[in-house]
């Protein structure tokens, strides 16, 4: 008898009620996004077209073991790129039909971050010119040097990210 993953069915139902134009909280298990997003905050996700993605942009996607949330670096022939920010190594790319949608805000301790506000958007995209710059510097082994280079990274992502 077949048992369905729990995660593939709110995936499942995470992208019906966004492509019923609904958006939806959901909680982050990971921390590869940290500092932006650690384990426990909750992120608010809204509908999105590929179109309407920029670069530095979080986006959901559905994948086969479940949902994933990571920073959107650009599509080539209808491939997303991604990577998430404490990650070392970019995402395999994925195709247009896994993006459910794009996190708009963040919720940590109470405290409501909303990243639709020009003041705020600077910052997200300041924390996402820094990792994208982290990868470009990272050899492709993992040495001490590109040790160095993840660390201080995160660092300056952790200053001007809000608690």
């Amino acid at each position: 008898m077949y048992t369905p993953n729990l995660n593939v069915v709110l995936a499942d139902m995470v992208r019906q009620s966004l492509a019923n134009g609904q958006p939806a909280w959901l909680t982050v298990v990971s921390g590869s996004m940290r500092p932006l997003l650690a384990v426990d905050d909750e992120v608010l996700v809204e509908p999105i077209q590929l179109a309407q993605l920029q670069w530095g942009d979080v986006v959901l996607l559905r994948e086969e073991k479940g949902l994933l949330t990571h920073r959107f670096y650009g599509a080539i022939d209808g491939r997303l790129h991604t990577r998430g920010d404490r990650n070392l190594l970019p995402d395999p790319p994925v195709t247009a039909d896994q993006l459910l949608g794009r996190v708009i805000a963040r919720r940590r301790h109470g405290r409501l971050w909303d990243w639709r506000t020009p003041p705020r958007q600077w910052r997200l995209h300041a924390i996402g010119r820094i990792a994208a710059g982290e990868g470009r510097l990272l050899p492709r082994e993992v040495s001490l040097y590109g040790r160095v280079i993840h660390r201080m990274a995160w660092l300056l992502q952790t200053l001007i990210t809000p608690r």
